[in-house]
């Protein structure tokens, strides 16, 4: 049986809406002053194996990504 880990990715969009700061299961991923645009980090998170299974958004513009991957 396979067994997975999870990742929670928060992404508080800036009022620019271009760039986020990305949290990684609540510990801050990318410092303020590397702030990217969030389809690069995802695709980041992508090329390493995880697949998102999640999305929430909230009115105060932040949203909430959750990935798995398979443990080796």
């Amino acid at each position: 049986m396979k067994k997975w880990e999870y990742i929670e990715v928060t992404a508080p969009m800036r009022d620019d809406g271009m760039s986020v700061r990305v949290y990684l299961n609540g510990e801050e991923a990318l410092p303020e002053s590397k702030t990217a645009a969030l389809y690069e980090y995802l695709n980041k998170l992508g090329r390493e194996g995880w697949e998102m299974i999640n999305f929430a958004f909230y009115p105060n513009k932040t949203a909430f990504y959750y990935f798995k991957r398979a443990i080796k």
